[in-house]
């Protein structure tokens, strides 16, 4: 056999195998795209279920300050007129977060809370999803999620 038909014969071997690199980049492509879009929608819907637990745990926290109405100011003054108690809210509010957070299994943590723009009836907590690490630091890259839960006193039916 010489030479010529030696390179005749491997030409035509690799006739057979023409795109089949082609067939292997696409499997690899579409199984990478396949993968992150997975991946994609996994971490979008526990986003969006982690902040829907935590506005439910802001709210009921404020909700739990709220109610801590100064009874004095009902009884002293116009029975319209309705006051929180700020200490009495604030260590209600803190209870109510830790304790529904831990249900819920968030880390998260309160970052303000108080009467909203200045209004004595309504409480405001504002709550930030931490990551696991952070719950104990000071510093970090900041919160992961944060939103607020406002509430409104009111007295009589």
């Amino acid at each position: 056999m010489s030479r010529h038909d030696e390179t005749v014969d491997a030409v035509r071997r690799g006739r057979g195998d023409r795109g089949q690199a082609f067939v292997v980049a696409l499997v690899v492509l579409f199984t990478f795209t396949g993968a992150a879009a997975v991946w994609l929608a996994r971490d979008v819907n526990q986003r969006v279920s982690d902040r829907s637990a935590l506005q439910s745990v802001a709210f009921q926290a404020a909700r739990a300050g709220a109610q801590q109405i100064d009874i004095a100011s009902l009884r002293g003054g116009n029975p319209e007129t309705v006051v929180i108690d700020g200490d009495a809210a604030r260590t209600a509010a803190a209870e109510a977060a830790r304790r529904l957070a831990a249900e819920y299994d968030l880390p998260a943590r309160i970052v303000s809370q108080g009467h909203d723009n200045g209004r004595l009836d309504t409480w405001a907590v504002t709550l930030a999803q931490i990551e696991s690490g952070e719950a104990g630091e000071t510093g970090g890259d900041g919160p992961v999620l944060s939103v607020t839960g406002i509430a409104h006193a009111e007295v009589g039916g």
